[in-house]
């Protein structure tokens, strides 16, 4: 049989399977996961998933982030000083978080809901534990940063691969939760996600892109969202989550843009950790990791002190593949 090695092969014979942003998320947990436990290897999925965690990343680097209590303490034994925002040490989509303006007005960030004073706020978040829904009686008090008008700060996430922000979702509150998608060019866009509250937006500061992806220029991980708080006092973190909520529910498109970006930034970050770059932060989070309850010792530590960053030296890192 004579074969033309020169006949192109037409490609709907041999159709490329698309790339899934989904699918590479579920398939990346299973397996940290199952190295965790079989391997004891903690991968920096789990590292950064912690507000602390992230907080101390952070000081590490200089990146600016609110002040915070730099520990985590069950709910009876919280001291709120207003204002301020109360949050569990690990949950997911804003469950459990409070934002504290006053001694008389208490926000539940992720219904809305209001309360007249924080006894009442503390029975809701009593439930939530009971209810499972927040996973550990551990809580943190961190700064309450707000805008001009003294509503809360604009809450910018950046779904960032490795230097690049090519999806970008803005949330506003106040008076109503509503939410506006941006592109890598910060036009707005649409993704399937959250489309029943959706409104045009006022857009998003270029230095707010630029800090998100520098942030994640230093994560060993191809994807990570970066949560940005914009107030009257600036641009500061608020969360690192390598793993969002509801990464599922993204229209087909917009699932195989941003696996392809993620297959994209594996490509550079592999390029650079084999030219030599090192993230010399997380050996710090390899010796700690998990962030423990503070223990109940003779002199227990005041609580409701917030403790600003620490000025801490950076570390140089070669220049990454952009």
């Amino acid at each position: 049989m004579n074969i033309d090695l020169q006949t192109r092969v037409p490609s709907r014979e041999y159709p490329v399977r698309q790339s899934s942003f989904e699918a590479f998320l579920r398939q990346t947990q299973t397996e940290c996961r199952r190295l965790r436990k079989e391997e004891g290897r903690v991968s920096p999925y789990f590292l950064l998933d912690d507000k602390l965690s992230a907080y101390r990343f952070c000081d590490f680097h200089g990146f600016p982030r609110p002040r915070t209590d730099m520990f985590a303490i069950p709910l009876a034994g919280l001291v709120p000083q207003p204002p301020c925002v109360i949050k569990p040490l690990g949950s997911v989509s804003s469950r459990g978080v409070f934002l504290l303006f006053s001694d008389t007005r208490v926000l539940e960030l992720a219904t809305g809901k209001t309360y007249a004073c924080w006894d009442e706020a503390r029975l809701r978040a009593q439930s939530l534990i009971g209810e499972k829904i927040i996973p550990q009686d551990a809580w943190v008090q961190e700064e309450l940063l707000l805008q001009a008008d003294g509503t809360m700060a604009k809450d910018v996430k950046f779904y960032a691969f490795y230097g690049r922000t090519p999806l970008v979702l803005k949330t506003q509150r106040q008076p109503e939760i509503r939410r506006c998608w941006y592109d890598q060019q910060l036009q707005p866009t649409t993704t399937g996600k959250c489309s029943r509250r959706l409104f045009s937006g006022t857009g998003i500061p270029p230095e707010a892109q630029r800090l998100a992806a520098e942030i994640s220029l230093r994560i060993p991980l191809p994807f990570a969202r970066i949560d940005l708080l914009i107030s009257r006092s600036g641009i500061h973190l608020g969360e690192i989550t390598p793993e969002p909520g509801r990464f599922n529910a993204f229209n087909d498109r917009s699932d195989m843009l941003l696996g392809a970006e993620m297959i994209a930034a594996t490509a550079r970050l592999a390029c650079d950790i084999s030219s030599g770059k090192s993230f010399p932060n997380f050996e710090m989070f390899a010796s700690s990791r998990r962030i423990t309850m503070q223990p109940q010792l003779d002199e227990e530590p005041t609580p409701g002190l917030l403790m600003p960053p620490p000025p801490l030296s950076r570390t140089t890192e070669c220049t990454p593949t952009r």
